[in-house]
């Protein structure tokens, strides 16, 4: 099991176990591990049918964004790379299930919209906390959630920005599947080679036309353009730095809406 330090391969008949190695920092997501993952699935080894994506340990598939880095660059450059690596993810015709082993919060529940099947156990809780925060969330990766969940359920998500069991986000539509913990395991490798032992063609090609389904690119230049300032805005406001602050120094924040 080797390559990126941050990002664990290991490929074994036929399939790809990607493992976020951050167990210091709740397996965040940094850069890193972001262009790591956009560059496993722009080009997979030949030999790989089937992707599975997991974080190490037993606590987190991932706590979400590092928190500490957001605003260090352009504002709001983050949510590009974001979009970037998991558009590879979306786009590619390698059937990908999310080995939720743990919690997954913020922009690491948005990572598992991206995957084909999410397979948690019941100790996982899901949610997406950008409005916690000061931070405002990509157009693309809401329209995601509307996909998935459904406008009500994405509504609630958002606005409240609550985390929720693994019960929940089963009847939300989050997770396809909850496995006891010490089943967990099996049940997603078995799914795996159940997708290995398909058509590789015939499963490509549905891959691909599912994709093609669901995308959710803004319709004119104009929304494009009005989307790119609400970020802006968000980036460079009080309310953004206040809400890093507070998650670094661990109170809760005091946002002025400013």
């Amino acid at each position: 099991m080797n390559t990126q330090k941050e990002l664990l391969i290991d490929i074994e008949n036929s399939i790809a176990t990607l493992t976020i190695n951050r167990p210091e920092k709740k397996n965040s997501l940094s850069l890193n591990i972001l262009e790591s993952l956009g560059t496993f699935f722009k080009d997979p080894p030949i030999e790989v049918r089937v992707v599975i994506i997991r974080g190490v340990g037993d606590e987190a598939f991932s706590s979400g964004f590092d928190i500490s880095t957001i605003g260090d660059s352009t504002p709001g450059a983050e949510s590009d790379f974001i979009e970037k690596a998991y558009a590879c993810i979306r786009n590619s015709t390698l059937p990908t299930i999310a080995y939720l082993n743990g919690y997954a919060i913020g922009a690491a529940c948005d990572l598992i919209t991206n995957c084909d099947i999410r397979i948690a156990n019941p100790k996982g809780k899901f949610g997406i906390p950008p409005v916690k925060l000061g931070v405002i969330y990509s157009y693309e990766g809401l329209g995601r959630f509307i996909s998935l969940v459904g406008m009500a359920n994405t509504k609630e998500m958002f606005l409240t920005g609550r985390i929720y069991p693994a019960e929940k986000a089963y009847e939300m539509g989050l997770i396809n599947h909850i496995i006891e913990t010490d089943k967990q395991e099996e049940e997603v490798y078995k799914m795996a080679r159940e997708i290995v032992n398909s058509a590789p063609l015939s499963v490509q090609a549905i891959k691909r036309m599912l994709v093609m389904h669901s995308k959710l690119d803004p319709d004119t230049a104009e929304q494009k353009q009005e989307i790119t300032e609400i970020r802006q805005k968000i980036f460079t406001s009080d309310d953004f730095y206040e809400g890093k602050a507070a998650f670094l120094e661990k109170r809760k924040p005091q946002f002025k809406g400013k």
